[in-house]
């Protein structure tokens, strides 16, 4: 009986690393990281840099509906926008491009709000800023992106280009996360278990079950009361108030991600490994003539709360900020700081 329930397990477990083989090896992978060398001095030894990229030559159609996350856990979510039509056009380096040329002006260097998330492929702002200035400007952005990737990706496919500006864009909501980096290379090692538990993650096999669960066992009850939701009845967020009133929904941690001194945030492993990278980056851009802009886009958040403040009960904040962070002052206490401290990052940034 035992070996009968051991060959069963075995046998299921099989299966499932057949499955998972087989979806891998047939589903046509998002997005590529791949390995290039960059000789940092000459004579000097190679580095190895990763860079990220979409399939080369790769067309999309995309359909965005503006909803936020878990809607259904707000108590009051207003009608977004209707559902939009979008186009994402990718080029022969697999970055979103329509044009292809040997030199641009302007290189744009930075995570999704430069590639351009959720906008159709005219709408990107390296896009509108080439009109605006009529200038050639390519696109090295792509989502999820992060300083070391902007360096990497910089060096390997921008300085061929021969731009005389580049812009760098420095994302509040994640680019302070913190990189390890093992020395003579400007890309981190990511742990076996971090390999793993994104494997596993993004398994064919697991987000099969997931999909099929949020499909059949989602509509369970789904028109019923959820527990605690009046912490969520000023989400999304109305600014202004009244008839021409827009909405905006963030999650907690983008909240608690902001609640930095200054000087705690200049001491935070977050920021001086970045600094690290930025300087990197103006390095190279100093050695080769090339003007060097660090465009900073703020958080959600950061932009939203100050235009609501009025309208935000302390008690309701601080309970939604506690949903990610534990050992808050209280309530009224709360409220002051995060203001205060809303700009921290940036002002860092700055200097």
């Amino acid at each position: 009986m035992a070996f009968r329930v051991v060959a069963l397990i075995f046998s299921v477990i099989l299966a499932t690393l057949a499955i998972h083989i087989l979806g891998q090896l047939t589903r046509k992978p998002r997005y590529i990281e791949e390995q290039v060398k960059f000789r940092k001095n000459w004579p000097g030894e190679r580095v190895h840099d990763v860079v990220r990229h979409r399939p080369p030559n790769s067309f999309y159609r995309i359909r965005y509906t503006d909803a936020p996350h878990a809607v259904r856990s707000y108590p009051d979510a207003p009608q977004g926008y209707p559902a939009a039509d979008l186009t994402l056009t990718v080029d022969a380096r697999g970055y979103r491009n329509l044009t292809s040329f040997e030199q641009y002006d302007i290189v744009t260097v930075g995570d999704s709000f430069t590639e351009g998330s959720r906008v159709s492929d005219d709408e990107p702002w390296p896009v509108l800023l080439g009109k605006k200035l009529n200038r050639n400007v390519y696109n090295l952005g792509i989502s999820g992106g992060r300083p070391d990737y902007y360096l990497n990706v910089f060096r390997a496919f921008g300085l061929d280009l021969r731009p005389k500006i580049a812009i760098f864009m420095i994302y509040e909501g994640n680019d302070f996360k913190g990189i390890r980096l093992k020395k003579g290379s400007t890309s981190p090692e990511q742990p076996l278990g971090k390999r793993i538990e994104e494997a596993i993650k993004y398994s064919p096999v697991v987000m099969g079950f997931k999909t099929a669960f949020i499909k059949y066992l989602g509509p369970i009850n789904a028109g019923g009361p959820v527990p605690g939701v009046e912490i969520l009845s000023w989400m999304p967020v109305e600014v202004p108030s009244g008839p021409d009133a827009k909405y905006y929904a963030f999650r907690p941690r983008r909240l608690t991600r902001l609640y930095w001194t200054e000087c705690e945030f200049r001491q935070s492993f977050g920021w001086t490994s970045a600094a690290k990278v930025f300087k990197m980056i103006k390095d190279i851009c100093d050695r080769e003539g090339i003007r060097l802009v660090f465009a900073y886009a703020p958080s959600k958040p950061h932009v939203v709360m100050p235009l609501a403040k009025e309208n935000i009960s302390p008690e309701y904040l601080y309970a939604f900020a506690s949903l990610k962070r534990r050992g808050l002052p209280m309530p009224k206490e709360f409220k002051k700081k995060l203001y205060d401290r809303l700009g921290s990052q940036e002002n860092v940034l700055r200097e």
